[in-house]
């Protein structure tokens, strides 16, 4: 009885360890409803574009054809679908870019657009592909006029400082929580709040580190007329967005972003737009 038994265990196991040994078969094929699959079929990527020059993520040629890192990045993330793109550079302010994302008009949005609590409710987020600071550039006169404080804070948040934000973009929210008491001007675009402050129209201004650095490198008699103040705990997250309303897709996209971080493509990307190049090249 014993060996009758052990026979039988024997058996089962032998059995188990062939059928372990047989690879189950996958189907990697996606449905044909997913989204991907729709882009696939229409054959482009609907990208929507800040339209105006947020350098180095997005700038324009004299014929208002779009460059730029994330003009690069949104022909990347098409390759992996092996579709063309078909950018929107229509948008006026950063606001109308959330409202299009959440409206479908476009499958993903991007030109340094930084996560934050209020646009996450109507829009997705994929993973950071990028992280900068906010930093406040002043003019280096008007600072010396205006502030007496060597704080960041106490300094420049008093009603004599006039504080220039890009209309419409999350920096007019930092600035209430930063800088409340400061005199806020609303500027439609980043060229002309940089020159505002280099000619000492404005005392300062709130903008991305890796902006600041860019205008610099690319103006720089900005260097002379202005000087660069770190804010402590101000760390943005530079991310694409895309519709709620297709959670497949958004993995998707976190994966694409995932492979495109590890090859350190967007890290390149900046790098590249810092040299100094004639416009459009």
């Amino acid at each position: 009885m014993r060996r009758i038994i052990i026979l039988l265990l024997s058996g089962l196991m032998l059995y188990s360890f062939c059928f372990a040994a047989v690879p189950i078969p996958v189907n990697l094929k996606a449905p044909s409803s997913t989204y991907v699959s729709q882009i696939k079929k229409r054959g482009y990527l609907r990208v929507g574009l800040y339209g105006q020059n947020y350098p180095p993520f997005v700038m324009y040629d004299k014929s208002h054809k779009p460059y730029g890192l994330d003009v690069e990045l949104a022909k990347q993330i098409a390759e992996y679908l092996g579709v063309a793109v078909k950018f929107d550079t229509s948008v006026e302010y950063y606001i109308d870019l959330n409202n299009h994302v959440a409206q479908e008009k476009y499958d993903i949005a991007l030109s340094g657009v930084f996560m934050t609590p209020e646009r996450a409710e109507v829009v997705n987020f994929s993973t950071p592909y990028m992280k900068t600071n906010t930093v406040l550039v002043t003019n280096r006169v008007a600072a010396i006029k205006h502030v007496s404080s060597p704080h960041v804070y106490t300094s420049f948040n008093n009603p004599k400082i006039k504080l220039g934000i890009l209309k419409y973009s999350e920096f007019e929210l930092l600035a209430k929580d930063y800088f409340p008491k400061a005199k806020e001007a609303r500027v439609e675009n980043v060229t002309d709040l940089f020159h505002q402050v280099a000619t000492g129209k404005l005392t300062a201004m709130l903008v991305s580190a890796i902006e600041a650095r860019y205008f610099i490198a690319h103006n720089p008699q900005f260097a002379l007329s202005t000087e660069v103040l770190p804010i402590s705990n101000a760390t943005n997250l530079v991310s694409i967005m895309s519709s709620y309303g297709h959670p497949r897709f958004n993995v998707w996209l976190n994966t694409v972003v995932a492979l495109l971080d590890a090859n350190h493509v967007a890290e390149d990307l900046s790098q590249q737009y810092f040299v100094v190049k004639k416009d459009g090249q």
